[in-house]
């Protein structure tokens, strides 16, 4: 699969790195990534959708080629994404968000409802609170230990890039070689498992009033499927997707399901 065009933009004075695919004109997608990983996660579903809608896959700050910022709380990171947004003038939008990018899609959407049209989460880490997954934690106590000098171990690493997916051996070589290169550019995933951990933003979730599509893998082993029957007992206007033979990496494992998926709610 290629690489996708990338950009760069000064959003609230973090030096951000973006990926962007579609019409400059078109409807616009922005896409939010998990822990751990980049922008660049979003590249098979970018290429199914590019004929459709204008989509931008920002870095969060401290990942893949973007800046660190401070302090790492999911406030300061609304408003880092609100300047990205206004800069590259892509209201109105939609905005999706994967695991932790599922955090900040929805807390964005509860401080500026008037900026998006409709919401997609996959596999969105909502129900974290102080209760951080085991292999969140160990993922953030591997980055805290890298951090300070001290070398991961190469196969700590596989193991973790790998337990994410259903049937890893599936998988290309090449998705490997690009989580491996996302993983060594995460220097923000101890401090995003503590953004995660210090608010909870659970209670507010009723008041997502705009149509929201939840998608997620039925085979995910980092978090629990059953958490999206919650989320359909909470928010009023939402759609629950389940995927089969999917972990928790759902754009790459089931590209063409959640692209066909995505392409129905949205239109």
């Amino acid at each position: 699969m290629n690489e996708l065009p990338r950009g760069h933009v000064d959003a609230l004075g973090i030096d951000t790195n973006y990926y962007h695919a579609g019409p400059p004109d078109g409807q616009s997608l922005v896409l939010l990534h998990g822990m751990s990983t980049s922008g660049d996660s979003f590249r098979e579903y970018m290429h199914s959708l590019a004929d459709d809608y204008y989509l931008i896959a920002p870095d969060i700050p401290g990942f893949g080629f973007s800046e660190n910022t401070e302090p790492y709380t999911i406030d300061h990171l609304i408003e880092w994404l609100a300047s990205l947004i206004d800069k590259l003038a892509l209201k109105p939008l939609i905005l999706l968000g994967h695991s932790f990018g599922g955090i900040l899609a929805s807390a964005y959407t509860l401080a500026y409802p008037e900026d998006i049209s409709k919401l997609i989460l996959l596999s969105p880490a909502l129900f974290v609170g102080h209760k951080i997954p085991p292999f969140a934690r160990k993922i953030g106590e591997s980055r805290a230990v890298a951090e300070t000098g001290i070398a991961l171990s190469r196969v700590l690493l596989e193991r973790q890039i790998r337990t994410q997916f259903f049937k890893p051996e599936q998988m290309a070589d090449s998705v490997w070689d690009r989580r491996r290169a996302d993983y060594s550019r995460a220097r923000a995933t101890a401090a995003a498992v503590n953004a995660a951990a210090a608010q909870d933003i659970t209670p507010r979730l009723a008041y997502l009033d705009l149509p929201t599509l939840v998608m997620w893998g039925n085979d995910d082993p980092v978090l629990s499927p059953s958490q999206a029957v919650l989320l359909e007992e909470i928010i009023d206007d939402v759609q629950i997707q389940f995927l089969e033979n999917c972990g928790h990496i759902p754009m790459i494992e089931q590209r063409d399901e959640v692209a066909r998926i995505s392409k129905e709610f949205i239109r």
